[in-house]
């Protein structure tokens, strides 16, 4: 409450207690607390993990009916965050991008290239290798919104590199 309080009133309160194991509506404060902009520097990853993996397994395994409106509320917001990050941290792995471009050869089923027989073939040409990079960007900016175009990579001795694309995460 008194972090809500603050932030109202436009005061910082410093760093809070990031005590997993305090009662379930406070995590659940300090949950939406954290995700307001001027407060996200509180709390590295590790311990936004740590407070949002405590949030959903408690929910879970406590007693959590009856609660005031408010209260049920402010839980409800933190636990579908707490999913939705994690789900979305899962289909943002490796495994994704392993599978996203496995399917890429059986994609091309799809890829036009009429007969020339035809009153006015298509064909659709793939002719360098940039060609290549717009096709990949288009599979990959679908699963990954940060995604990266032509990152420089640190130099390595007298060379410089460019990655064709980049995934941050």
């Amino acid at each position: 409450m008194l972090a809500y309080a603050a932030w109202v009133c436009d005061t910082d309160i410093g760093q809070p207690s990031l005590d997993v194991n305090a009662p379930l509506n406070y995590c659940a404060a300090l949950d939406w607390w954290l995700d307001q902009d001027p407060n996200r520097a509180h709390a590295n990853p590790e311990q936004r993990r740590a407070l949002r993996a405590s949030l959903v397994e408690r929910a879970l395994s406590e007693t959590v009916g009856r609660r005031p409106a408010h209260q049920a509320s402010l839980l409800w917001r933190s636990l579908r965050a707490a999913v939705s990050e994690e789900t979305a941290t899962i289909l943002r792995s490796h495994l994704t991008v392993a599978h996203a471009l496995e399917q890429f050869e059986s994609c091309l089923r799809r890829w036009r290239w009429d007969d020339l027989a035809l009153r006015n073939p298509v064909r659709w040409l793939i002719r360098s290798e940039r060609e290549v990079q717009d096709i990949l960007w288009v599979i990959l900016r679908s699963l990954y919104k940060d995604l990266e175009d032509e990152d420089t990579l640190p130099k390595f001795g007298h060379s410089t590199y460019r990655a064709d694309l980049g995934i941050p995460a």
